[in-house]
């Protein structure tokens, strides 16, 4: 059974949630690890900062890696606007990703798998988020390691999903902690899981945006 800590711990922790990402939260217990809810993963996702592609469009059109961070600045803001946007943001993420940025990796990937701008594929999906988790954003690993659990975008492997889920949880990815947490507590690991919480806590109440 959890300790009391823990019930505080996961009170905190459901609360933060509920604020960050709406009133769905990760759910569905499937072996043994909690699955996120698209719904969720959406809330986190699509968030821009208001007046981050203003800030960004002030750069210098010379300096070619200032214009390449207003232009995915741009494309950021474009996800959160209307449907009409969303073609052009995709392919500004998309080719960016081509020249090796693993946070347009991200976001394309993101678009492809909720077909976002461009047709749904969660095949594409899978391919655009493992260069992004390769590329160290923990985000782009916590929805990764939840596709290849489920079996989304291909046949299932648990292993390597349950890998880059630790590999998200190590470097404090929040939703990732709080789904060990789920892990643990099913398993009977009542001070593991209780660990696991606070963490995921701090990590939500810390967490910055991506580039």
């Amino acid at each position: 059974m959890p300790t009391m800590a823990a019930a505080r711990a996961s009170d905190c922790m459901r609360s933060t949630w509920r604020d960050k990402f709406g009133a769905k939260k990760v759910g569905a217990v499937k072996a043994g690890v909690m699955r996120p809810a698209l719904a969720a993963i959406a809330s986190l996702l699509w968030s821009v900062p208001p007046g981050s592609a203003a800030d960004s469009v002030a750069t210098t059109a010379a300096d070619p890696v200032a214009s390449r961070t207003a232009g995915l600045a741009a494309a950021r803001a474009a996800m959160a606007g209307p449907p009409s946007g969303w073609p052009r943001a995709f392919a500004d993420f998309s080719g960016a990703a081509r020249d090796g940025d693993a946070n347009a990796a991200y976001w394309a990937g993101l678009m492809v798998r909720n077909g976002k701008g461009t047709a749904a594929d969660t095949t594409a999906a899978v391919a655009w988020l493992e260069q992004a988790a390769r590329g160290g954003v923990p985000d782009a690993m916590f929805v990764l390691a939840n596709m290849l659990i489920a079996g989304e975008g291909g046949a299932p492997d648990a292993a390597a999903g349950h890998a880059w889920l630790q590999r998200a949880a190590a470097l404090g990815q929040p939703a990732a902690l709080q789904q060990l947490a789920q892990g643990a507590y099913e398993e009977g690991a009542a001070e593991r899981a209780d660990a696991l919480l606070k963490e995921a806590a701090h990590a939500l109440k810390h967490r910055t945006a991506l580039p």
